[in-house]
Order: C-alpha cells, then sequence, then structure tokens
C-alpha cells in the first residue's frame, strides 16, 4: 500500500525517529514532507499541508540513505557505497 502512496502530489511521514546522522545529534520525532516524489522539508516543525496524505511512522526510525548489513566495513569502499546511497554498513 505504501508504494501507491508515492503517486499522490504531497506525502506526509510523521512521527518516526529522525536519524540525521550528523556527529552528535539527537535523533528527533518529526516529520518527511515529500512533494511529487522530492523531499521538501524535515525535521520536527514541519506543518503539514492539509492536502497531503499521512503516513504514521510513530515508532519507527527513519534513517537517510540506505543501511546495508550484510558487509564487512571497508574504508577502500567507502566511496562505493556512498555513490550507491548505502550510508551505513
Amino acid at each position: 500500500m505504501l508504494h501507491t502512496l508515492f503517486l499522490a502530489d504531497k506525502i506526509a511521514l510523521v512521527g518516526g525517529l529522525l536519524h540525521s546522522m550528523v556527529p552528535g545529534a539527537a535523533p528527533a520525532v518529526g516529520t518527511i514532507l515529500i512533494d511529487r516524489g522530492l523531499i521538501e522539508a524535515v525535521g520536527p516543525a514541519v506543518v503539514v499541508p492539509s492536502d497531503a496524505k499521512v503516513v504514521n511512522l510513530a515508532g519507527k526510525h527513519v534513517l537517510p540513505g540506505l543501511v546495508d548489513g550484510m558487509v564487512n566495513f571497508d574504508p577502500d569502499h567507502d566511496l562505493l557505497y556512498l555513490s550507491c546511497g548505502v550510508t551505513l554498513v
């Protein structure tokens, strides 16, 4: 069902614990606003437009990028991971 929502004009992913991956920054509950497939706003104070489809992510963790739990860390491949969207190994 979630994949069909991305055909809508605006989607608000609300209530998830957002991890920015910025060193020292604590995760915060917030909203991600997506407009026609592009991220428009991210944060705890994002206002949800009345015409947005709302997806409740309460109790879920939201990370930027992809997590690959099946590889071992190899500093020689850092750029390769990032170029494919993998931000955590």
